[in-house]
């Protein structure tokens, strides 16, 4: 579908009575830029209604507004609902084709409301929009739930959908596309399993977007390209060895080691993981996945022996080695990689699930667990086969599981004995990240709007400008300024729908916030200023923080770190003694809520703030 670019075309799609409706509105691409940030105008203008489980009634899809466009990297599609991790914004963000499949199927928003009675899976083939049945793949894990559907429509289709974890009401799911690419935390796949979706099939169509200045804009595109070749080098290695291969920066800072007790990595452990380790389980083949991208990251890796041996997967990232490598203790990356196909084909999120087992793991450690309560499992500090077993039962909520299926904040206040103190978490979301050296990365996860993660404004060390020349990661110093520009970049990347790899979070001569405003302006035909650009990225920070004000009543109190990162220091190694220190802390949020333009004692937007964007978004599209 040829469509001018700007126009905002919202379906939605009433899963109780099968009705749809399509609205078409070009202001809040204009105001906001598109994908996740939009979605938050939807959320906050229509509301999110939860049920007496918590469970919101409310679920939206978009694409960036770029997708589609020969943009670099841009693939990405934000899907945004409540948390079910607590009373604010749950958002992710995920890969593959699905995005620019819906957006030259004339959608630039899918918006789900309500619960169907049955199981069904959404199908969107131009105007043509349906509820089919999904009983026969209901209860089917993601790969067979992958070929079920693809017998049915074909190989020409782009899919999201949940895995039996999702459908169980699993608050560690998430939300799967095309097999292999996962949209993490917030409990979004408990969402479609309430609403009784199991997947939205989309199918391929063909499209053109009428930029207003479509000269200017494939010249940027150029340019763009042009500073991404500079490290042609980097990206060829990607290409051919995947992201799980650049491992070395995290093993020589801080790693979450056995439930966060430290963030010490031995060097004997850290070979295991080194960037030869992994990319030895390269095949070199990718899954050419995301929507034209020309680097291809998601490389097939092969399990060589043990459990698992011989499973080929895509998509594999560094979190297995942080999730089941250090947490868990499993000194091995073709079992931690088998970990991660497990999750993946259950619809689990690695990082919620594997927070709560390594609380369960540390529990064990203390005899609060016991073989009793674990039903002969052995949670023992390396146990690869009590592990597989453990998210199986999870995914299914039996026994055990059942108790870890909620995170490891909920399952602590369930059986106490102390083990509050290691259900590490943020904002009740479980934590992923090592935060105790770098204090920029720490800031950025713990204030993050949607709790715990790194990929809504954590600078990577020594890339993320502006870096001095000698950058002490441990450093307080200037680390707050590096945060918000981050979090701008990541809010622009989200909204224009374009992949941060290839961007300034890997190094400073890559694509910024600048680039993009230069991108935007020459598609929307609006001109955007360097102060602009960064200005709109800030205005999507400040919608989800209105967010959770409004639904969740956060403030500062909820921009702490879990004591232990404070308590317990590093135990030895290049950063031996580094933990948060409160004081130091406190300096960094006085002046990050000053910078933001946020009271400084509430940490909160201000309430004239909050009326301004409230009105200007129910006016956005009336």
């Amino acid at each position: 579908m040829d469509r001018k670019f700007g126009e905002t075309r919202i379906l939605t799609i009433d899963l109780g009575s099968g009705e749809t409706r399509l609205d078409e509105c070009r202001k809040f691409t204009e105001m906001y830029l598109g994908g996740r940030a939009v979605n938050q105008c939807i959320l906050l203008q229509r509301g999110v209604d939860r049920d007496e489980a918590g469970i919101p009634n409310r679920l939206v899809i978009a694409p960036g507004s770029l997708v589609g466009s020969s943009a670099p990297s841009a693939a990405r599609t934000s899907i945004d609902s409540g948390n079910m991790f607590n009373k604010g914004i749950g958002s992710g963000n995920i890969g593959g084709k699905i995005g620019a499949y819906l957006r030259f199927n004339g959608y630039d928003h899918l918006v789900l409301e309500g619960r169907a009675e049955t199981p069904k899976y959404v199908f969107i083939e131009e105007e043509h929009v349906s509820l089919k049945d999904a009983g026969r793949i209901w209860g089917k894990t993601i790969s067979e739930t992958d070929e079920a559907l693809r017998k049915l429509h074909g190989n020409e289709v782009a899919m999201l959908y949940i895995g039996p974890a999702g459908e169980n009401l699993v608050r560690t799911s998430c939300i799967i596309s095309d097999k292999y690419r996962a949209q993490g935390r917030c409990g979004l796949g408990m969402i479609l399993g309430a609403m009784r979706v199991k997947a939205i099939v989309v199918s391929k169509a063909s499209g053109r977007f009428e930029m207003a200045d479509r000269e200017g804009f494939e010249a940027e595109v150029a340019r763009l390209y042009g500073k991404i070749n500079n490290l042609s080098e980097i990206f060829e290695d990607l290409g051919q060895n995947g992201l799980a291969s650049k491992s070395d920066l995290w093993l020589q800072i801080a790693m979450p080691v056995k439930n966060f007790q430290d963030e010490y990595f031995p060097p004997e452990k850290q070979k295991a993981f080194a960037p030869e380790a992994m990319a030895s389980l390269s095949t070199g083949k990718g899954a050419k996945g995301c929507y034209q991208c020309r680097i291809g990251c998601d490389v097939f890796m092969r399990i060589p022996e043990g459990a698992g041996a011989g499973i080929e997967w895509a998509g594999v990232e560094g979190n297995p080695m942080w999730d089941f490598g250090s947490k868990l203790d499993i000194i091995d990356p073709g079992a931690t990689t088998y970990l991660h196909v497990l999750c993946n084909e259950w619809g689990l999120d690695e990082d919620n699930t594997s927070g709560a087992m390594s609380w369960a793991y540390e529990c064990f450690e203390r005899d609060v667990l016991t073989e009793k309560d674990t039903e002969g499992l052995r949670l023992e500090w390396g146990n690869v086969d009590a592990a597989v077993k453990l998210i199986e039962r999870i995914a299914k909520r039996e026994g055990i599981g059942n108790l870890l299926a909620d995170g490891a904040k909920l399952a602590a206040e369930k059986v106490g004995q102390g083990s509050e103190g290691w259900a590490i978490h943020v904002k009740g979301q479980d934590l992923a990240e090592p935060l105790r050296v770098d204090k920029a990365w720490a800031l950025a996860c713990v204030v993050s709007p949607r709790g715990g993660t790194h990929t809504r404004g954590a600078p990577i060390p020594f890339a993320t400008p502006p870096v001095p020349e000698v950058y002490d990661p441990a450093s307080y110093k200037g680390q707050v300024k590096r945060v918000i520009r981050c979090e701008r970049m990541h809010a622009m990347q989200d909204a224009l729908g374009l992949c941060s790899v290839p961007s300034q979070w890997l190094s400073e001569i890559l694509p910024g916030i600048e680039d993009y405003g230069r991108l935007f302006s020459a598609a929307i035909g609006r001109e955007m200023t360097d102060e602009d650009s960064s200005l709109a990225g800030e205005k999507i920070m400040v919608l989800e923080k209105i967010f959770n004000q409004v639904h969740g009543d956060f403030d500062r109190k909820d921009d702490y770190p879990p004591p232990r990162t404070m308590n317990e220091p590093v135990s030895d190694g290049t950063y031996k003694g580094e933990r948060l220190i409160l004081e130091e802390w406190d300096k960094m949020l006085d002046e990050y809520y000053d910078l933001h333009g946020w009271h400084r004692l509430s940490g909160k937007v201000p309430e004239k703030t909050v009326k301004q964007i409230l009105m200007s978004v129910n006016q956005a599209c009336k």
